[in-house]
């Protein structure tokens, strides 16, 4: 754990503190202001990409949702936001996805639970117009065409570039301004970054699910130190911290694992015994039950969204004899 001379160290950061309106009021709140005052040149430069890229149906959206497909259009798949107009009422939906093309297709297809409480309320409903035949165009725009450095970054300042808020647009939510906790001062950073370091490899870091049990994990653990616990400020952005560190971290392990994780699905290794291996064609006749061909067609677009490193792996492991039904 810390040192005394560590803790003596935070304990001094900490006691020099003076309450009052904390640094992320006035970083949210200029930020709010500075998008405000700039969404009308970011309106043009989006514009502006938007008429250079190729804008897309919701039909063609629907289709593309196969990595298959795309690899014979020679369509890549990107980080980035996904403008969506509606040509006919001229609403806007923004949103972002580390895979556009498999987010935002979503849109146009009905999810009940949605589709229910926003007629409920009378709120704009993509798939609800789109149902009753508006005309809707999509533009997909990779972030590294933009200014932006992130993506919460780009679809916040779009979002208030399109108003796309509703009533005005399709937006419920606005984008997320704070996406990082902002302290008082580097020292504060400092001291937090210090304690992380020597709590993140704990068995009770695991446990810590919601911002609710990292804030009392927080409290409880400057208390147990022997550090000023009037600061809650600091205690919430050494939350914060412990959230941005487990996002990031859960990124990279969900990368190291994905491999093996999809190719242990049920209905992928259901599909690549009967079909794959024996290189046998579908034939509709042989199906007995619904369920079944559910999971047929379920696997095989499983299949097809898989990775050339994905299907490197699978195959070798086929041909080793090492993969598993």
């Amino acid at each position: 754990m810390l040192t005394e001379d560590e803790l003596n160290w935070i304990r001094h950061v900490l006691n020099d503190y003076e309450p009052g309106i904390s640094a992320s009021y006035f970083y949210r709140r200029n930020t709010i202001i500075e998008r405000n005052n700039n969404k009308g040149i970011v309106r043009k430069e989006l514009d502006s990409l938007r008429k250079k890229m190729i804008k897309y149906t919701p039909q063609e959206l629907l289709v593309l949702k196969s990595k298959k497909v795309r690899e014979s259009w020679d369509v890549n798949n990107f980080s980035g936001i996904y403008i969506i107009h509606n040509c006919v009422k001229d609403l806007h939906y923004i949103g972002q996805a580390e895979k556009v093309f498999d987010r935002a297709y979503t849109h146009f297809v009905k999810n009940p639970e949605w589709y229910g409480l926003n007629v409920q309320f009378n709120l704009p409903e993509i798939y609800h117009d789109y149902n009753f035949g508006d005309k809707f165009s999509i533009s997909l725009i990779p972030l590294g065409y933009t200014a932006f450095s992130t993506l919460n970054e780009l679809e916040d300042n779009a979002i208030r570039a399109y108003d796309s808020l509703v009533p005005n647009g399709y937006n419920k939510n606005p984008g997320n301004v704070m996406d990082k906790p902002i302290f008082e001062n580097d020292d504060f950073e400092k001291a937090a970054n210090l304690i992380l370091d020597k709590i993140k490899g704990t068995e009770i870091f695991l446990t810590l699910t919601n911002d609710r049990k990292r804030f009392q994990y927080s409290i409880n653990l400057l208390s147990e130190l022997g550090l000023p616990t009037k600061n809650s400020v600091f205690a919430n952005n050494l939350a914060g911290l412990i959230k941005a560190y487990q996002k990031d971290n859960k990124k990279s392990n969900l990368n190291k694992g994905k491999q093996e994780d999809k190719l242990q699905d049920r209905q992928l290794k259901y599909v690549i015994g009967k079909y794959i291996i024996p290189e046998k064609e579908f034939d509709f006749n042989e199906i007995r039950t619904q369920e079944e061909l559910n999971d047929i067609q379920e696997g095989f677009e499983k299949f097809n969204k898989l990775s050339d490193k994905e299907l490197t792996e699978l195959f070798l492991s086929i041909r080793n004899g090492t993969f598993e039904l």
